[in-house]
């Protein structure tokens, strides 16, 4: 739902956001495959500092929460070119 949603409104500013953790190959809980998240240039997403690693696009960090989670610092970010985000 989460890719449906990102994609109708795909070339506008979005922000995007997790109450768990999405767009990872497999799920942790079920260990089946789990659709990946598609972003698009100028989305723009809150996330964990160390779910970046699994971030395959270019971006820029816009700030800094001093918000502290098991996979590190909240960052706030804005996507600079299309790829696939992890988001926590």
């Amino acid at each position: 739902m989460l890719n449906q949603i990102i994609n109708e409104y795909k070339g506008e500013i979005i922000a995007i956001t997790s109450i768990g953790l999405d767009g990872e190959k497999i799920d942790n809980v079920t260990s089946r495959p789990k659709p990946r998240i598609r972003v698009y240039p100028k989305t723009i997403i809150a996330t964990a500092y160390d779910c970046l690693k699994e971030c395959y696009f270019d971006f820029l960090i816009l700030e800094e929460t001093d918000i502290r989670t098991p996979l590190g610092e909240i960052v706030i970010i804005q996507v600079s070119t299309e790829g696939l985000a992890l988001v926590v």
